[in-house]
């Protein structure tokens, strides 16, 4: 129960803080850019986990999808549950899921490419992007 106070209390400041950045997210975000999330996230990766945290899962599951910082956590360990019985994670989930606030857009599909070029090529290799 304390974590949980404590992460309400952070999520409310850090939605304050970064108030600026939430507004614009909001404007601009359309869903189709990000259809392939959703196969990512039905998807466990042995490898760019923190990447997928980091740069897409969070931002996407707080700015796109709405949800409290509780749910997205919670969905994201789900997700690294199955990474990990493919591959043993090398890093605090929690704390890389608390690290990564949400305060911009997640990597669109036509942008990730230029991002991360092996991960873009990992997805497509996979079929998760075409």
């Amino acid at each position: 129960m304390e974590y949980y106070d404590y992460r309400q209390f952070s999520e409310i400041r850090d939605r304050k803080r970064y108030s600026h950045i939430y507004g614009r997210a909001r404007e601009c975000i359309s869903i189709h850019d990000y259809d392939y999330i959703e196969k990512l996230f039905n998807k466990p990766l042995d490898n760019f986990r923190k990447y997928c945290i980091w740069r897409i899962f969070v931002p996407y599951f707080i700015n796109v999808k709405k949800l409290s910082g509780l749910e997205t956590s919670n969905k994201i360990k789900s997700w690294l549950d199955r990474c990990n019985s493919i591959s043993r994670l090398s890093f605090n989930p929690r704390w890389k899921i608390d690290y990564a606030v949400g305060t911009f857009h997640p990597t669109r599909q036509d942008r990730l490419e230029d991002t991360n070029k092996l991960f873009y090529q990992r997805l497509k290799g996979e079929g998760i992007i075409h």
